[in-house]
């Protein structure tokens, strides 16, 4: 293994699979069609706050827009070196595993189209926060 910096896009054109923390990096890596494990830590307080108000089910931006786990998560405590090895290593040993992940991922690509990708991954984003305002106000009122 070998440790590239700054050079994240041709990285991902040569990698047979990553580990990518959630956000924007998740939607460039799945729309690059490399298979992936999503990995994200943050405070107590910031997880419990975003689990609050997000309500998602997701938080690879692939999956909330397949609706539907096409890539794995590991959030919070199930982000240990052990639950990483065992989501990555399919992904690189199995072939199987990994054509059925780009399979899903040009899918998710095709959904969005070639041209305006960035806007519409936005659309369904402001979608599922609205959604989760939405329930949280029908709650309180």
């Amino acid at each position: 293994m070998q440790l590239v910096e700054g050079r994240a896009y041709d990285v991902l054109r040569a990698a047979d699979a990553a580990i990518v923390t959630s956000g924007t990096a998740t939607l460039e890596t799945g729309l690059m069609g490399v298979p992936m494990v999503v990995v994200y830590r943050m405070s107590s307080a910031s997880y419990s706050l975003v689990r609050f108000v997000a309500k998602a089910k997701f938080i690879a931006l692939v999956n909330i827009i397949s609706n539907r786990q096409v890539v794995p998560e590991l959030i919070q405590n199930a982000v240990t070196p052990a639950a990483i090895a065992d989501a990555l290593t399919p992904l690189i040993s199995d072939k199987d595993i990994q054509e059925n992940m780009k399979a899903d991922l040009r899918s998710v690509r095709a959904g969005l189209g070639e041209s305006g990708a960035s806007a519409r991954a936005a659309a369904v984003v402001r979608e599922v926060l609205n959604l989760s305002r939405a329930q949280r106000a029908e709650r309180k009122g």
